[in-house]
């Protein structure tokens, strides 16, 4: 056979330059593919010196082998001119999954004196595998995997799907929720889907409205609580804590009780973003409600009564220390003097001065003076004392000086103060009696 292909191409070469044609050595696609060099076409020598001879043919190539362009050069003067080449592609043998293939970009550029032409061969990849028989594998609602399996060379391949969900109905404290979950995996133009079908559980209830109910002392609670879907009531235990700020003399305090309880908190489930697991995670939420109540103020503990007199005995201050504070105040006194006798020429008289001042709260407080008063006339401290009252309604009178004594004195307000005069006299004619038996003595 190859021996025919030649006497014909020889005959063809010759026939050609018989006509003024100049041709390649090889111009056949199947013969050339065992050649390895290119091909000068002939010259012929008959041909007059007045027209181009061309040869010494350079060719390029386009980078994917699909266009060409051969460069030719006169033989006579050496001037060069390019032709576009035409290109047919022939496939060798067809790529396959399995094997790769062969191809022949075959280019013919005419002439006004010869054809000339010249291939290139490359190789074709392997096809994609035709794949087909899906395989799934689920993990849970998650994600999925799907293997599959060539029909041409039964190659297997595994492929991470791509995951979605359509819900079906929706959750709610009171019904599950349904909804799809599909596994889809696109491939060379072809698509893959699988899915399931699946149930979420309940949501949880969405409490309000808590409504607090305390104990008498305000040391344990509970609140109750419903539903907005449902209307459901639950009630839970509260934890209640204490906290006190002390009153002081001039400030009120304060008593706040905190109650505070754990209770669920509603997880809305989206069944249309569920499908990770069937778990709805527990969630929960705190809520306070607080009670308060005043403590008054403990008021000043009036007491360390500091008296000052002036020196006629006709003023009086006392300074009292509030025994919790510190604090001080200064109350102007009421002077009553009591003569308890006259002197005479012979004798000392005697006269008691009596200091009282009145809180605003309606204590009282006393001081007194007992006074000696020379035949000559002139004043001398002999004694004094102090004494406090601290109710209104029963009057107690300290004696500092002589004795302690307690005598009921008169109610705040009452009338010409009949009581305090009267303990005036019980007390002056007392001191009287002992000042004089005193001096007798001395």
């Amino acid at each position: 056979m190859k021996s025919f292909r030649k006497l014909s191409f020889c005959l063809a070469v010759s026939s050609a330059a018989a006509a003024g044609i100049i041709l390649p050595l090889d111009t056949s696609p199947i013969l050339a593919e065992e050649q390895t060099t290119q091909q000068t076409p002939a010259v012929n020598s008959t041909q007059a010196h007045t027209t181009h001879t061309w040869g010494n043919p350079s060719w390029t190539w386009s980078e994917d082998h699909t266009s060409a362009t051969v460069t030719l050069t006169c033989q006579q003067g050496g001037e060069t001119k390019t032709v576009n080449a035409t290109v047919t592609k022939t496939i060798l043998k067809p790529a396959t999954c399995a094997q790769e293939g062969k191809v022949r970009y075959f280019a013919k550029a005419v002439t006004d004196n010869g054809t000339f032409v010249d291939w290139k061969t490359d190789t074709l990849p392997k096809t994609a595998h035709h794949y087909g028989n899906p395989q799934w594998t689920w993990n849970g609602l998650a994600s999925a995997k799907v293997t599959l399996t060539c029909s041409v060379c039964g190659h297997t391949e595994t492929f991470d799907a791509t995951m979605s969900t359509r819900a079906l109905k929706p959750a709610m404290c009171t019904q599950q929720g349904k909804g799809t979950r599909y596994a889809r995996y696109d491939y060379n133009g072809s698509t893959w889907v699988d899915y399931q079908t699946f149930q979420t559980p309940t949501e949880e209830h969405d409490y309000e409205n808590p409504v607090w109910n305390w104990n008498e002392d305000h040391t344990a609670a509970t609140v109750t609580v419903t539903c907005a879907v449902c209307g459901e009531e639950k009630t839970f235990d509260a934890t209640v804590t204490n906290s006190v700020t002390d009153p002081t003399c001039t400030e009120n305090g304060t008593k706040v009780a905190t109650a505070s309880a754990t209770i669920p908190a509603n997880v809305s489930i989206d069944v249309a973003t569920y499908p990770e697991n069937t778990t709805v995670p527990t969630q929960t939420k705190t809520i306070t409600d607080t009670y308060s109540e005043e403590i008054p103020a403990t008021g000043h503990e009036w007491g360390d009564a500091q008296w000052t007199w002036n020196d006629d005995n006709t003023k009086a201050t006392v300074t009292l220390t509030c025994a919790n504070c510190g604090e001080t105040k200064t109350l102007e006194a009421e002077i009553t003097k009591e003569v308890l006798s006259e002197p005479t020429d012979k004798e000392d008289g005697a006269a008691l001065y009596i200091a009282a001042a009145q809180d605003e709260d309606g204590t009282v407080w006393y001081s007194w003076k007992l006074m000696s008063v020379p035949k000559t006339g002139k004043a001398e401290v002999k004694k004094d004392g102090a004494g406090t009252k601290k109710d209104a309604a029963v009057k107690t009178v300290k004696a500092t000086v002589i004795k302690k004594e307690t005598i009921k004195s008169p109610e705040t307000g009452t009338e010409e103060h009949t009581g305090f005069y009267a303990m005036t006299a019980a007390l002056s004619a007392a001191l009287f009696a002992v000042f004089k038996r005193k001096k007798r003595n001395a």
